[in-house]
């Protein structure tokens, strides 16, 4: 047999407490539980801890916040060294075992506990609960401190813009539009013009679309998307599918104050555009 066997069952361990402690107390050393069975000796601070079994234990009915709330038979409680009883269902501490009796809300009495250290189910780590794990709308907003959820973390931090082009979207002329001014920071990622009428590929009769950054006083010329109707360089324009503008990645940022521009310039006899709209997706950025 093994020659370096410590303890037979391992439930009743001579480990270092606190000063002081007494027989009876409930004790947490890291994550692992239990209560002692004998006083703390006055040299080395040491005392047998009994880490499984049903102990009668003073517990609190409050949970996090700190709030009341019952204890109920099965309810998980947990050791939290800053308060007095150290046990109660405050989740921010140590697992400690399950409750055997229940405890009407904000009152605190002597209970049966039954400790759980052989259960593991004191720590849970990292990365260990997958989303399939948690239940729809299980994290709620008060588990979530302000600031700690930045634009990078959410899934749709976006934001949509839809501005006819021309008065009611008719365009028959070379046109020029304001199309919106910024009120904080935004990185264009989709740029698209929808039209009625289809305009057919042509290297004479075509249309190109200038998309701008005007800056905060007026003066700015960066390109942040463009797009033409040529066969050499563009494409159709069907009725009623967007058409996309190719988005100058180095250009396709603004901030608060910034004003967006659009030049829609029409070569000889490019077919007029009705119920033309300029559809533009941002994402919000820190």
């Amino acid at each position: 047999m093994a020659l370096n066997k410590i303890y037979k069952n391992g439930d009743a361990l001579l480990l270092t407490v606190t000063a002081g402690m007494l027989s009876g107390a409930p004790v947490a050393i890291g994550n692992l539980t239990g209560v002692l069975v004998t006083d703390a000796d006055a040299v080395l601070n040491q005392a047998v801890i009994d880490t499984e079994g049903v102990y009668d234990l003073s517990v609190a009915a409050i949970k996090d916040g700190p709030a009341n709330e019952a204890v109920a038979i099965g309810d998980a409680i947990y050791f939290n060294t800053g308060d007095t009883p150290k046990l109660n269902k405050k989740t921010a501490g140590v697992f400690f075992g399950y409750a055997l009796e229940a405890i009407s809300s904000g009152l605190t009495a002597t209970i049966y506990v039954k400790l759980m250290n052989e259960s593991g189910a004191s720590t849970i780590a990292n990365l260990a609960v997958s989303t399939a794990k948690l239940a729809n709308s299980a994290v709620t907003t008060a588990k979530i401190a302000d600031v700690n959820v930045t634009m990078a973390k959410l899934s749709d931090a976006k934001i949509n813009v839809s501005i006819p082009l021309g008065a009611a979207g008719a365009i028959s002329a070379t046109s020029l539009m304001t199309v919106m001014a910024a009120r904080q920071k935004l990185v264009l990622v989709n740029a698209d013009i929808v039209t009625k009428n289809q305009v057919a590929a042509n290297d004479t009769n075509y249309w190109t679309f200038s998309l701008k950054n005007k800056g905060q006083a007026g003066a700015g010329t960066d390109e942040m998307a463009a797009g033409n109707t040529t066969v050499a360089t563009g494409a159709n324009m069907e009725a009623y599918i967007p058409f996309a503008l190719t988005i100058d990645v180095a250009k396709d940022d603004v901030v608060t104050g910034d004003v967006i521009h659009i030049t829609s310039t029409k070569s000889a006899s490019a077919t007029a555009l009705a119920e033309a709209v300029l559809s533009l997706t941002f994402e919000k950025v820190d």
